[in-house]
């Protein structure tokens, strides 16, 4: 699967109970991402994709991502972690460069496992700069 996460400088998901990714350029630039394939997401984060111009993505709704995705889908991560991320082949983070108290952290140290790929600074609706970092699997 293809991981998908949005983070504050600390790796954090969500602070005081409100999500890190709300921004809605990110979520336009996900739906481009995921164009052809299946994105999973989790209940709690369907409000992100309601009356968005999804035209070929498949979004699936479910609280057991992890054990449905396949391969080569796409898993967009808020308010549930993986327990790691031994099935994950890519790694796409999106960073709010900015410091926030965290009521739930990324927390892997994927350095080991994952080499930067990309990386680039999107202009996003929320903030000016937000980096989109994408990372592979080491071989």
């Amino acid at each position: 699967m293809k991981l998908i996460v949005c983070l504050e400088n600390n790796n954090g998901v969500i602070f005081n109970k409100r999500r890190v990714s709300s921004d809605k350029k990110v979520t336009k630039k996900i739906i481009e991402l995921t164009q052809g394939k299946k994105l999973w997401i989790s209940y709690y984060t369907q409000e992100l994709f309601v009356d968005k111009d999804i035209k070929s993505t498949l979004i699936v709704i479910s609280n057991s991502i992890f054990k449905k995705a396949g391969e080569s889908d796409y898993v967009f991560v808020e308010n549930i972690m993986p327990e790691n991320l031994d099935d994950c082949s890519e790694l796409i983070i999106f960073r709010w460069n900015r410091d926030y108290p965290s009521d739930l952290k990324f927390d892997f140290d994927f350095s080991d496992s994952f080499e930067l790929s990309s990386a680039k600074i999107i202009k996003g609706n929320s903030h000016d700069e937000i980096t989109e970092e994408h990372y592979t699997r080491k071989k």
